[in-house]
């Protein structure tokens, strides 16, 4: 182990958790108005850096919960309680915000305006509302990529987390041979959907074969980190597996088939902290962006849309054909994101992580106090 480590967690896997996120911006930025962005070859396949989440997650979780789920009845319970505190609460919040800006485009049209768009119509309507507030856009049968439309893969990590506490709970987490099939098969299974389709950028239904494939790849390399079954000298893999991804996501195409195995590889080449890649993603900025990153992750597009109603409300002309005004534009959303980002992160993501642990020591506490006296 590095001796950079420290709080049991992955310094380089949380950095490249970060870099993924600001991945994922660009190529939504890129999407909104016209920039340079779309010279950086890599930008358009950015959507590959949701499956980079994906192992991230499954490796991360297997680490930290894989070993003590099967030790107690309210083991899951206090599991799936975390998790869902961890992704919950932003993602209300974020939901809330986006219900306000609807309302505030119903308060115009009563006053005789003409927005855009018709408030909650479209993908934005009640019935999409209603799947995203319980997190089942993923699930249902006429998913909708509305509202906070990031927030799909969300809903299909949620199921993956009660996948993985089923199969902890059941003992499958120690039977490599199973996970490994599990995994293989998720890899198999992304290769031909590439194959098929020319592409991996799924989302809603499809994208939970992205979401399980991704997590039970993360599941498999941590079993194999624990038992001490991948080599050393995978860390001198760490530049080539980076250069391979963005290769793959600058061509597309057929290459996309590689994608899945070519993260695996990226993944376990950083898991150890060594390395020139490695180093870099240690470094605090890195780590700063890697805390902040879910944050980053769901607030892009409330801040993207704000960002584009405040450019309407200050009568600025926006950026519709001149890339340079988009590269300025871009950077200016993009300090005002990481900005953001660090104060959701703060005020939303630790409060409610704070509040469970208090909830899970006063219920520890409360049988001892109860007990009668001898």
């Amino acid at each position: 182990m590095s001796e950079r480590r420290h709080d049991g967690r992955f310094l380089a896997l949380d950095g490249l958790r970060g870099v993924a996120a600001v991945t994922v911006v660009l190529t939504h930025v890129m999407a909104r108005w016209p920039t340079h962005l779309p010279l950086v070859p890599f930008v358009k396949g950015g959507y590959l850096s949701v499956d980079v989440f994906f192992v991230l997650s499954g490796f991360v979780i297997a680490h930290a919960y894989g070993e003590q789920l099967p030790a107690s009845p309210g083991a899951v319970g206090r599991f799936l309680g975390r998790r869902w505190l961890r992704i919950y609460p932003l993602h209300l919040a974020m939901l809330a915000l986006l219900v306000a800006m609807e309302g505030l485009k119903l308060v115009v049209q009563w006053r005789g305006g003409h927005p855009d768009v018709a408030p909650f119509s479209g993908s934005n309507d009640v019935t999409g509302l209603t799947e995203n507030l319980f997190l089942l856009q993923s699930w249902v049968s006429a998913p909708r990529f509305g509202w906070n439309a990031p927030s799909w893969s969300i809903s299909a990590e949620a199921g993956a987390y009660i996948v993985f506490a089923a199969a902890a709970w059941a003992g499958l987490m120690r039977r490599t041979a199973v996970l490994a099939g599990c995994a293989l098969g998720g890899i198999v299974v992304l290769a031909g959907v590439a194959w098929r389709l020319d592409t991996l950028d799924l989302t809603h239904r499809e994208g939970l074969v992205r979401c399980f494939a991704g997590f039970a790849t993360g599941v498999f390399l941590e079993r194999l980190h624990t038992l001490g079954r991948i080599p050393a000298w995978t860390e001198r893999l760490q530049l080539p597996a980076l250069a391979a991804l963005l290769a793959i996501a600058s061509a597309g195409h057929g290459w996309l088939v590689f994608a899945a195995p070519v993260i695996a590889v990226l993944v376990a080449s950083l898991r150890t902290d060594r390395g020139p890649l490695a180093a870099a993603l240690g470094t605090r900025p890195m780590q700063v962006l890697g805390r902040i990153s879910y944050s980053v992750y769901l607030i892009q597009i409330p801040l993207l849309m704000l960002t584009e109603s405040a450019i309407k409300a200050l009568g600025l002309r926006p950026p519709t054909a001149d890339p340079w005004r988009g590269d300025e534009l871009s950077l200016v959303y993009l300090a005002a994101l990481v900005a953001t980002a660090a104060l959701s992160h703060h005020a939303i993501e630790g409060p409610a992580r704070r509040s469970y642990r208090r909830l899970r020591r006063q219920q520890a506490e409360r049988p001892a106090a109860s007990a009668p006296a001898r």
